[in-house]
């Protein structure tokens, strides 16, 4: 038996990733000097905090044109953000204390995000790690770390996108948007840190609209921060939402999006058909959807297997290896290191075009498979 775990496994580190508590004061001082609107305080504030290591907490001045709501004053304080006092149009804003978070930035070629990380040293806790008993099913594993499988599609899409290119016959990503309006992206399951939208983002800001979601209300939250921590990103259209896959189409974000975008989603095998469904209902006809995942045993054989169960729903092209030259590589290297297990630590690149709108008779395909597999499995 394998000996490779996720966690002794440091992943390819295709991107260059930086965390260092006492070198955020560059970024610090962009986000003081902002303009502030009250739609968009709280999260700015926490973006600031995860720059301001200490045990004492701090104070800070921003400048903000309006008067701050009673609700909103509450609202802070009870997270123990305390706006002590407004004057002319400066706001004098008091931070609790941070020892968990920091601002960690990930730079590939000239491009450069940051998010809102944990310290390594901060312990999860029992309740986090059970918090799938109250948020409809999903678990808490995407706050814990950005996972390999995340950076990587950022590498993929920036630097080495020719696979996926030319199987769609398109010279660029862009060459998706519909009708020449924006490109309308979406990622599912972004976890803690939606970093290869962000980095996508940065690519063509003005021609690019940007939805982050997930299933868990504090990554929903964290995306949020991370959005105000890069204001350079200021040109394109960035928001984050909380979405629950499921199979019928309740939840929908929006069923124009152009592209869809999916990190090392399809481990979980009881929610392939909801997975796959939200696919659909969030991608227009001719969209396309890609997803980086690592087999981990019969997992993403069986999501592709739930997919067929469709009737040509989508275009399928699966590649397993050689998609691009320098994972490959890396493969090489790597492969027969104790650490490393291609089961769960090699992605494979799962392309998906959407070809007719999704029926019922799709739906209830899909759900039978899972419930066959599922009632074989127990038996």
């Amino acid at each position: 038996a394998s000996t490779a775990s996720i966690h002794r496994f440091l992943g390819f580190q295709l991107l260059s990733r930086r965390a260092n508590i006492d070198d955020n004061e560059v970024l610090l001082e962009k986000l003081i000097q902002q303009p502030v609107q009250e739609q968009n305080l709280e999260y700015l504030l926490w973006a600031i905090h995860s720059c301001c290591y200490g045990e004492k907490g701090v104070t800070i001045t921003l400048t903000y044109e309006q008067d701050l709501s009673p609700n909103l004053c509450a609202t802070l304080a009870s997270k123990g953000i305390l706006c002590k006092k407004r004057f002319q149009n400066r706001l004098s804003v008091h931070l609790p204390p941070n020892t968990e978070y920091t601002c960690v930035s990930y730079s590939l070629g000239n491009h450069t995000v940051c998010v809102r990380e944990r310290l390594s040293r901060h312990k999860v806790t029992l309740k986090s790690l059970m918090s799938h008993e109250n948020f409809d099913g999903v678990d808490n594993t995407g706050n814990t770390r950005v996972w390999d499988s995340e950076t990587t599609l950022c590498f993929l899409l920036l630097q080495e996108p020719q696979t996926i290119t030319s199987t769609l016959n398109i010279s660029s990503l862009w060459e998706l948007r519909h009708e020449n309006n924006k490109l309308r992206v979406l990622e599912l399951g972004c976890g803690m840190a939606g970093l290869v939208c962000l980095f996508l983002a940065t690519l063509k800001p003005e021609l690019t609209t940007v939805t982050l979601t997930d299933g868990h209300p504090q990554a929903v939250h964290n995306n949020f921060v991370n959005i105000a921590l890069n204001p350079h990103l200021k040109d394109c259209e960035i928001s984050a939402k909380r979405l629950v896959w499921s199979t019928d189409d309740k939840n929908t974000i929006s069923p124009t999006n152009d592209l869809i975008l999916v990190a090392d989603c399809t481990h979980f095998q009881e929610f392939h058909a909801c997975l796959a469904c939200t696919i659909a209902d969030n991608l227009r006809i001719g969209g396309v959807a890609l997803l980086l995942q690592p087999p981990r045993g019969n997992s993403l054989a069986n999501f592709v297997t739930c997919l067929e169960k469709s009737n040509d729903l989508f275009q399928v092209h699966l590649f397993e290896r050689n998609y691009s030259e320098t994972l490959s590589r890396r493969h090489d290297q790597h492969c027969g290191t104790p650490a490393f297990d291609s089961d769960i630590h090699y992605p494979q690149l799962l392309i998906l075009q959407k070809l007719r709108e999704v029926t019922h008779e799709d739906r209830v395909a899909m759900t039978r498979y899972m419930e066959k597999r599922e009632s074989s499995r127990r038996n």
